[in-house]
């Protein structure tokens, strides 16, 4: 399908692409991944030759600069360096260089979903892989390989534990955040016993995961004096609920939106499970929520390099995967498996639909525009759901960083700052006074002929 989907697809930089197209030019030309000055022109000028959305990529970020006077980058060249072998091949060619990343991804993905095939049934393996994903498959970005190298742990978890952390190793070496993930995981395969802690392979996968894992840390601290410069995008807090809801059920990013039939496969698959599920259960739930409080933590949840999802979410999937495992306790001659198996056929068949029609790589990158949902919800509905102010603000001002107070045509959802309203609404007589407080921003939501007011917590916005 990667295949199918890609040979429609058109070249288009998103989101951090230029960065790693950047160090990988550099390894590919036997240099650091850091950047001299001579090396950002050579760079831009590059980008200006192949374009596709490259040539506006400012590369210059003087703070992340060494003491050598070589400038990194805020994500880990890693991903870069996983490309350049494919980047040579199609220099020498002659084609984009874009193309040198899709191969990588490509490659990664079709690893993966050759794991997740051999854990769980085709179909729910086919709906697991035909996903939103897809996407990314020919994007200069490394969520293609991080989902897959997810997917190839969670995969291979229960028979191959010491591959499956050097997996999860290599994840968080590409995204900081994944640390969480391998440490569960470790504690999970730990938990299962002796008979574990005496294969020497599990013991060898564990010390490969946490060497690559701490690779990124060991080599930020000794350039910049920091575990990694993404770090300047995070505000520590505790996360209200409508933070952690939103990765899942907001209109505009929420993986449950935007893969709709993945709850309904798991429900399929569940019922009349027998107990041993649990701990797969426990596992998934403890990555889950342990996730969903560390993406709460960025100042940056509505992201580009998305069609419109938040594209971290999409970690969450591989989580799921052992819990679509065939139970070996279950009679197979059980009147349950024959309506289970149908079942999950029409749904990976629905969600593929979906995804060729949501997903397919040629869509544009958006993420300052509402979805289709979210104009509805806010214009018929304001009151039903309140995003965090950051997804509001950008995709009504379309802007970003946004400008407030900001709108919808109409003025049904308005988010008012001390006060203030959007030049292009007529602002009421009354205002609630929680609202007109110094520093104060609130939702306003269209009720009758007035106004509900919902306060919100101070913004984290940098």
């Amino acid at each position: 399908m990667s295949n199918a989907e890609f040979a429609g697809s058109r070249v288009q930089r998103v989101g951090d692409a230029g960065e790693y197209m950047a160090m990988a030019l550099n390894l590919s030309a036997f240099q650091p991944p850091s950047l001299s000055p001579a090396d950002i022109a050579r760079a831009t000028a590059t980008f200006r030759a192949i374009g596709s959305g490259y040539e506006v990529v400012p590369l210059d970020m003087p703070a992340l600069r060494g003491a050598d006077g070589r400038q990194d980058l805020p994500h880990f060249w890693l991903y870069s360096l996983f490309a350049v072998p494919a980047l040579w091949i199609v220099s020498s060619a002659g084609w984009h260089p874009n193309h040198a990343f899709t191969a990588v991804n490509l490659l990664f993905l079709i690893a993966a979903a050759t794991a997740v095939s051999r854990r769980v049934p085709a179909s729910a393996a086919w709906l697991l892989m035909a996903a939103p994903i897809v996407w990314w498959s020919d994007k200069a970005t490394n969520d293609a390989v991080t989902f897959s190298l997810l997917a190839i742990a969670f995969a291979r978890l229960d028979r191959s534990p010491g591959a499956s952390l050097a997996a999860l190793g290599t994840s968080a070496a590409l995204n900081p955040a994944l640390g969480v993930v391998c440490l569960l995981a470790a504690v999970f395969v730990l938990s299962r016993g002796p008979i574990v802690w005496r294969d020497h392979r599990l013991w060898a996968g564990a010390v490969a995961g946490a060497a690559i894992a701490l690779l990124p840390v060991a080599y930020y601290e000794r350039r910049l004096g920091v575990p990694s410069p993404l770090f300047g995008w995070t505000s520590p807090h505790a996360p209200e609920a409508r933070e952690l809801a939103a990765f899942l059920i907001d209109p505009n990013l929420g993986l449950l939106i935007w893969f709709p039939l993945l709850v309904p496969a798991l429900a399929v698959t569940l019922v009349g499970r027998p107990r041993p599920t649990a701990a797969s259960i426990a596992l998934a739930a403890a990555c889950s929520a342990a996730l969903l409080c560390v993406f709460a933590q960025s100042t940056n949840i509505n992201h580009g390099g998305t069609p419109s999802l938040n594209r971290w979410t999409l970690w969450l999937v591989p989580l799921t995967i052992p819990l679509f495992e065939p139970s070996s306790t279950l009679d197979p001659r059980s009147t349950v498996l024959a309506p289970r198996s149908t079942a999950l056929i029409v749904l990976a068949v629905l969600s593929t639909i979906w995804t060729v029609v949501e997903f397919r790589p040629a869509r544009a990158e958006s993420y300052l525009e509402p979805s289709v949902l979210a104009r509805y919800v806010w214009s018929a509905h304001p009151a039903w759901w309140n995003p965090p102010e950051e997804i509001f603000a950008e995709r009504a001002s379309h802007r970003e960083p946004p400008v407030v107070p900001a709108a919808i045509p109409g003025c049904a959802k308005a988010l008012i700052v001390e006060g203030r309203w959007p030049a292009e609404c007529a602002a009421p007589a009354v205002v609630d006074e929680r609202c007109v407080a110094l520093r104060s921003r609130c939702y306003a939501n269209r009720a009758g002929a007035g106004y509900e007011y919902v306060k919100l917590r101070a913004s984290r916005r940098r």
